[in-house]
């Protein structure tokens, strides 16, 4: 196996992994503690949960960032794929970045003036809201191809 030098390959690699465990570690979380997403006033379902988990545009945002971030680096020497063109850069960074700017403009002021303060929803939506997006802009901005306008 070639070892690969590019420090992008591992930026990519790590990213995707880190992405998808934390998302992994969310969802397993839940399943163990039966605790809703968010408040239901009915027993935990491990059924309808899949739903609830899915439904968020959070979550759906950075899964499609984590495997992105793992099929880029999976194919990381060859340019033919689709998902590695710029204008799909733009389309997940543009996804992922509307999570950003709704949680700051909104979620976090209303989680910072709540009756209870929970570090913990702080710090994980910190992460899913602000760090994810920032890995994708990052790596958007440091990949630009030039386009010839006529």
């Amino acid at each position: 196996m070639k070892v690969i030098k590019d420090k992008w390959f591992y930026y990519q690699l790590c990213s995707g992994i880190i992405i998808i465990v934390a998302l992994l570690t969310v969802y397993l979380y839940h399943m163990i503690t039966k605790i809703w997403l968010r408040n239901i006033d009915s027993l935990f379902s491990p059924v309808l949960f899949q739903g609830q988990f899915f439904s968020f545009f959070t979550y759906q945002s950075n899964f499609l960032l984590g495997i992105w971030f793992i099929a880029s680096a999976c194919t990381f020497h060859k340019r033919q794929y689709w998902w590695k063109n710029q204008y799909t850069r733009i389309a997940i960074t543009l996804y992922i970045t509307v999570t950003c700017i709704t949680f700051m403009a909104f979620l976090l002021p209303a989680m910072l003036m709540a009756e209870k303060f929970y570090f913990s929803k702080i710090l994980v939506g910190l992460f899913f809201h602000l760090v994810t997006p920032i890995l994708m802009i990052v790596y958007l901005f440091m990949h630009r191809e030039k386009n010839n306008i006529n």
